[in-house]
């Protein structure tokens, strides 16, 4: 009886050993289009003439989550809802203006940093920077979902090509260090804690729920297939060249 009780015990500690879940944090974000102040006259009379559009379109871009899965040393970003399974077309248009219909994973330990999009029916995988941002912390204090959070801000620039010049946009950012990660939404991150609200431009992105002990047996990995890119520059120059044919074939 007692060698089948340890048996019995040595099968449980060895099923917890080897089928145990990951230990995984999930951070859901849901974004909110704050308008510039400096909208043209024009732009506001063309958003008055079309109301019920624009209500749909903020609308739905309040409904639009997405989530962060991280262990200790690996991070992935996306949209819950796959923009393909949808037909709202203002969905998908927010969709794209928010995170450019991208994957985002992060690993600490191999220093690396990459995006996966889809761009006319193929998938194209892209290496960023590992450091990104050069941040400038704050003593301004908020909290968030109860937790308190400091203010950092950067700039983040927008890639240009030819004629199209990029720009800097303001980035400010809320982390907390009582969660001492340093993963953050939509490719933000770099702080000495988890960024739960981050706007630049018109978007702004807030944690909406925190599970620090979310259950599952799948690993975060990095995205799969997709074609090798060598920097957002070659992805830039890839996109207009793609738009100047199609206008090319139209006309």
């Amino acid at each position: 009886m007692k060698k089948k009780f340890s048996f019995l015990l040595f099968i449980v500690l060895l099923n917890n050993l080897f089928g145990q879940e990951s230990n995984y944090a999930k951070i859901t974000y849901k974004a909110v289009y704050n308008e510039p102040s400096e909208v043209s006259e024009s732009l506001k009379k063309l958003r008055t003439e079309n109301q019920q559009y624009v209500k749909d379109f903020l609308e739905s871009f309040k409904k639009i989550e997405f989530k962060l899965l991280y262990t200790k040393n690996e991070s992935l970003f996306e949209v819950v809802e796959d923009i393909e399974s949808t037909d709202d077309m203002h969905r998908k248009i927010a969709i794209i203006q928010i995170s450019e219909n991208k994957i985002r994973y992060v690993n600490n330990l191999t220093k690396q940093k990459m995006v996966q999009l889809e761009f006319m029916g193929n998938k194209f995988n892209v290496p960023q920077k590992f450091e990104n941002y050069n941040w400038e912390i704050t003593k301004d204090t908020t909290t968030i979902n109860g937790l308190m959070c400091y203010k950092a801000t950067t700039t983040k620039q927008i890639a240009g090509i030819g004629e199209f010049t990029g720009k800097n946009l303001l980035v400010t950012a809320w982390f907390t260090p009582s969660i001492p990660v340093s993963f953050g939404p939509n490719g933000f991150d770099g702080l000495p804690g988890l960024i739960l609200s981050v706007s630049y431009g018109s978007i702004q992105l807030n944690a909406s729920d925190i599970n620090l002990d979310y259950k599952t047996s799948k690993k975060i990995e990095k995205p799969k297939g997709g074609i090798d890119i060598k920097d957002d520059k070659e992805m830039t120059e890839i996109m207009f060249k793609k738009y100047k044919e199609l206008n090319s074939e139209k006309n």
